[in-house]
């Protein structure tokens, strides 16, 4: 070998070696930024991994200290044949903040005084394609079989519906929807593959072998992810800031669906309903369906003008009384100050713990009974 050659030979080692050390110290900084969201045991995090790469995302948290918590939870320790199922996203999930707040005792004590057993499956951002995945798989995996169903569909699952899960929901031949695909790659708020590599080194913990780990895992991400975009780029073309915006479904589009009509939208999102619809109206123990929407902040103010509860309405006039649209937007709220009504600078509109319980909870209960 020349001198020439071995001195080229030298200086593309040095190099190598020094972008294996600054991908493993970039690699720990990281795993310590996420080091509060991963998993405390290998059960957890297997359970969590499976389910994900079926229905796109689970909860992030444990509310009991159960594995299955992150898919499901019971309110109140009532076992009946009297059952009743949550399916919704955070607007049924932040009945679990704890077990003093209203909304959780209210349910809790219905359930104890009319010997109800309520399961509570709301998730974050959980639309129907989603729904109709975890229903299937409470009922088929862990026995969940309920009467009664109560479920939440949120304005924003239009958005969520159209640009988030249409390009990634996967059917068999026959047509019928098997899985939403998890997002590993683009910068989204479930993006769970970084928590669940963390947590298998943090599980195999030995500090030489720990920094070999995140350097080939910090390696291995970046080659992927960035073939995850050169592929979109491919797909789509070279995107400006707002077209980036819009493939990335940041909320802003989500809402933007919501301030325009978008007919494209509106027809894909009813076609959703009737693809869940019809799956639940097969589910013979169910017999009663009852479906609730509740208006935003800016719905009350008249800026947006399209309604998810109006586009429920259209699908449930071809269904039978065993559906049930509990509408909030039916409601007057001239008598409520808007601004103690929902959370403060909450986009996503959800309603303040004191009337999430007295005005969407306690309507509900009113219905159950």
């Amino acid at each position: 070998m020349t001198n020439k050659k071995f001195f080229y030979l030298i200086i593309i080692s040095f190099f190598a070696i020094l972008i294996y050390i600054l991908s493993g110290i970039y690699g720990l900084i990281d795993y310590k930024k996420y080091k509060i969201h991963l998993f405390e045991n290998s059960i957890d995090l297997n359970f969590h991994y499976k389910y994900s790469n079926r229905i796109n995302h689970l909860r992030e948290r444990k509310k009991d200290g159960k594995t299955t918590d992150y898919l499901f939870n019971n309110i109140g320790n009532i076992k009946s044949q009297n059952k009743v199922l949550f399916l919704g996203d955070s607007w049924f999930q932040q009945i679990n903040k704890n077990d003093h707040n209203s909304s959780y005792k209210s349910l809790e004590e219905f359930s104890m005084k009319n010997n109800f057993e309520i399961t509570n499956a709301g998730i974050t951002s959980f639309s129907p394609s989603l729904m109709q995945l975890q229903y299937g798989i409470l009922k088929n995996e862990f026995n969940i079989d309920p009467s009664i169903l109560i479920i939440h569909i949120e304005q924003t699952d239009i958005g969520d519906e159209y640009c988030r899960y249409r390009k990634i929901k996967k059917y068999d031949h026959q047509n019928s929807l098997v899985s939403i695909k998890r997002f590993d790659y683009d910068k989204e708020i479930f993006n769970g593959l970084k928590i669940y590599r963390y947590t298998e080194i943090k599980l195999n913990n030995k500090n030489l072998s720990k920094f070999f780990k995140l350097s080939n895992f910090t390696i291995e991400y970046f080659f992927k992810k960035n073939f995850f975009r050169i592929s979109k780029i491919i797909e789509n073309g070279w995107m400006t800031d707002k077209q980036l915006n819009y493939y990335k479904c940041r909320f802003e589009v989500i809402q933007s669906f919501l301030e325009n009509e978008n007919k494209d939208a509106n027809e894909y999102f009813k076609k959703t309903l009737v693809e869940f619809f019809n799956y639940l109206n097969s589910q013979t123990r169910v017999k009663k369906i009852i479906i609730t929407s509740f208006p935003h902040k800016k719905h009350l103010q008249n800026n947006y003008k399209t309604n998810v509860s109006n586009l429920i309405d259209d699908v449930l006039a071809d269904y039978s009384s065993k559906f049930e649209h509990l509408n909030f937007s039916n409601n007057s709220y001239e008598n409520f100050n808007l601004d103690k009504l929902y959370q403060t600078n909450d986009i996503a509109s959800h309603l303040r713990p004191k009337y999430h319980n007295e005005i969407f909870i306690k309507k509900i209960i009113e219905k159950l009974n």
